[in-house]
């Protein structure tokens, strides 16, 4: 299975696993002494949050995970109760929202670890939600989602906390002194070779969606989680910068077989390496496939399972 296929299939089945658009059943949950997320997001620090124990981990890892991982689903619960799903009507509110998501997707990525990377894509897969329903509904404003898109964003993949991810799990160090993994996608490679995977396997797992954020805090997986960090910068560097492209240049939504023409000069701007030299740049089938994915919430809130791909 070529990786062009895999990045159809992710673009429009990951992010939306929940197709009768209800979220799944939850017990309320009353926890007066976790985290909102003024906390994550405030002056005070926010806790290193490594990743699940291995039959390895010494006593005192233990002890220290307990309390990691009680962050977490604190953390995670109170992104997971932020979220609307309701759209979003103005430039002002969409800056607002997503300046929020960004800040703390800073915080988290600042503090570092496994478990801060997955609550950090958690942000990031909400951050981009918000945006590609906005421009899909007010295409004519699609300057102002790409000015946000431009301002002061993390790239997950290249930010420091996954550098250190993989040395403090992987033993790992960067062949040439520091890490591009959004450039390169022998690194990657690598990179799944030393967790006992391999490329392809991460494609196959953005195929079938892969585990979610409760499964991959309850047992390790660099291989999927690294997976759900690519197909999240995919989307939006590639899919949404590329359609933001296609619009400034007069292009339509309901004209998206007009894409080759407008684009022609344009499309090389908008690549992801890591998919390999014949999948990594923008295609009329992979805007397709996002503004798909969105067609059944159109005037509905869009579920946060659906998004997070819980």
């Amino acid at each position: 299975m070529s990786i062009r296929v895999l990045v159809f299939a992710c673009l429009a089945l990951q992010p939306f696993r929940c197709i009768d658009g209800q979220e799944p059943a939850r017990t309320p949950i009353s926890r007066p002494q976790g985290p909102s997320l003024s906390d994550i997001g405030g002056a005070m620090p926010w806790h290193h949050i490594g990743a699940p124990l291995s039959p390895e981990s010494a006593a005192p890892r233990v002890a220290q995970w307990q309390a990691e991982v009680a962050y977490f689903r604190e953390a995670f619960e109170a992104i997971r109760q932020t979220w609307t799903g309701e759209a979003v009507d103005s430039p002002g509110e969409l800056r607002s929202k997503v300046g929020r998501y960004e800040d703390l997707v800073r915080t988290v990525t600042d503090s570092g670890g496994y478990g801060n990377l997955l609550l950090a894509d958690t942000l990031r897969r909400l951050s981009v939600g918000l945006l590609v329903r906005y421009v899909t509904a007010h295409p004519s404003d699609y300057a102002v989602v790409g000015e946000i898109l431009e301002t002061n964003r993390v790239r997950l993949l290249d930010c420091a906390a996954v550098g250190n991810m993989l040395t403090e799990e992987l033993k790992l160090a960067p062949p040439s002194g520091q890490w591009h993994l959004s450039e390169s996608q022998k690194e990657l490679e690598l990179i799944f070779i030393a967790d006992g995977s391999s490329l392809h396997e991460a494609g196959l797992g953005m195929l079938v969606g892969g585990p979610g954020p409760s499964s991959l805090i309850a047992k390790r997986d660099i291989t999927a989680l690294l997976s759900r960090l690519m197909a999240t910068e995919s989307t939006e560097r590639m899919v949404l910068a590329g359609f933001l492209e296609f619009l400034k240049q007069g292009g339509t939504v309901a004209d998206l077989g007009s894409f080759e023409h407008i684009m022609a000069k344009e499309k090389s701007r908008f690549q992801f390496p890591p998919l390999g030299v014949s999948d990594a740049t923008i295609r009329v089938g992979y805007i397709a496939a996002l503004l798909k994915a969105y067609q059944p919430w159109e005037g509905r809130a869009v579920p946060f399972s659906a998004l997070v791909g819980e």
